[in-house]
């Protein structure tokens, strides 16, 4: 498989990811959107999103359990990202 085909495939996840970070939001789980964060900071990456891998580890950074949650902060960085996979799958 080719890497642009690799790519189109972690694309088509983009919607699933999104939910799944909205479904932690929602719930205020700080450790599951954590560690969502932390998979999609590891993914993206690779794939050559470079920004949402940037964004994806600034929340990881705020959501560090050492650190008290600041939420309006997390709350402009979560919906960076929430934009960001969603204009790949619009």
């Amino acid at each position: 498989m080719s890497f642009e085909a690799l790519k189109q495939k972690y694309i088509s996840t983009f919607i699933e990811k999104r939910n799944d970070l909205q479904a932690a939001w929602d719930n205020k789980d700080i450790a599951q959107l954590h560690g969502l964060l932390h998979k999609l900071a590891g993914s993206a990456g690779g794939y050559g999103f470079d920004n949402l891998g940037a964004l994806s580890r600034q929340g990881m950074e705020l959501t560090n359990e050492d650190k008290i949650v600041d939420y309006k902060t997390l709350e402009k960085c979560y919906h960076k990202i929430c934009l960001t996979l969603q204009s790949y799958t619009s």
